[in-house]
Parts: C-alpha cells; structure tokens; sequence
C-alpha cells in the first residue's frame, strides 16, 4: 500500500452542472415551472458545488477519472492483472471529499440548447452551466491498496485521465488537466 501526493491544473474550462432539487422535482414530476429570464439565471447559479470556503470539486469527479484513466492498461499493469473498472475501484481511494479551487464564485455562465427528455411539445431549453477558466489547481491523495499498480502506472492513469476525459461536466472537452505535482511515499 502506498500514497500519491497530488496537484493537477486544468488546461481547459472546468464546468459544474450540481443536480439541484428543482432538477429532481423536474424529472419526478415531468413538468418544469415557467420561469422568466432572470429567474432561470438565479436558478443556474444553484448548480456550483460551493460552500462556506469557497467552490470546490467534489471527490467523485477526479475519481472516476482516474477510474477511467487507469482501465484498459492491462500491458502496463501486469499479464496476470487486468485492470478493468471493478479492479481500479477496488484499488484506489482518494482522502479528501473536497478539492477547493480558490475562487468564491463561477468566472462565466455558459449558456447553451439542449433537450429536455421528460417535456412535453417543444423540447429543447436554455440551459447554463458554471465555467472556472484555467488554470485552476487542486491538491489531493490517492491511496493505493495493491502493489500491482505500481507508482507509474498510477501517474501513466492519471495523466491518461487528464488527457482523455477530463472532469466535471461536458468531459472530454471541458476540464482537461495535466499532473503539476506527483510525489508517493509507501505505508506501512
């Protein structure tokens, strides 16, 4: 078992899309309420992950990454180790819950079409999404359980991960990052 100190930075815009309670009662009801401009815009602002220290990523975005990062490097690994997805969760753990990035609130909204799969008539809406413009850098560790997934395999995912499908929302194209800091260190 070992441990990866971490610091990644984005290369492209970082986008938040939190699933809000107006969304949940949207899809479990299948109406959405008429809202005006001004209220569509306050009520896209609900969808970045923040609290009382600022905006932040959520664990899951990273680790499913690197979940994805990390799957189908099977030459890389061992010949008698595959790591499918199932192997990669049961390998890796990240510690915090949360990776801070520094800001207090979005840098822009973007707005866009998209559809609505449970309207009725017209389905396409205007949505918007919070962007965080790079460069953005979040620290965190990864614990590894298994010493078939060796230090650079770890880092070959991570960057695999980085390159390829990003995080947040609207990946690969948003929140592309590249590996600033990769230090380990085993646990005994």
């Amino acid at each position: 078992m070992y441990q990866a100190k971490v610091e990644i930075e984005t290369i492209v815009p970082y986008k938040h899309d939190r699933y809000t309670e107006e969304a949940k009662e949207a899809a479990d009801t299948g109406t959405r309420p008429k809202l005006t401009w001004e209220q569509r815009k306050k009520s896209w602002e609900k969808k970045i992950y923040k609290d009382k220290k600022g905006c932040y990523m959520p664990v899951e975005h990273i680790y499913h990454s690197l979940v994805n990062g990390l799957s189908g490097l099977p030459s890389l690994v061992s010949n008698k180790v595959k790591m499918t997805k199932n192997t990669t969760k049961a390998t890796i753990f990240i510690d915090e819950s949360k990776m801070y990035l520094g800001k207090k609130t979005f840098d822009e909204m973007d707005t866009h079409s998209t559809v609505c799969r449970n309207a009725i008539g017209n389905p396409r809406v205007t949505t918007g999404e919070p962007l965080f413009h790079p460069p953005l850098r979040m620290s965190f560790t990864i614990n590894v359980t298994q010493d078939f997934l060796t230090p650079e395999v770890l880092k070959e995912g991570l960057a695999r991960a980085g390159q390829c499908y990003g995080i947040g929302r609207g990946r690969p194209r948003f929140g592309r990052f590249i590996i600033k800091k990769f230090h380990t260190n085993g646990i005994k």
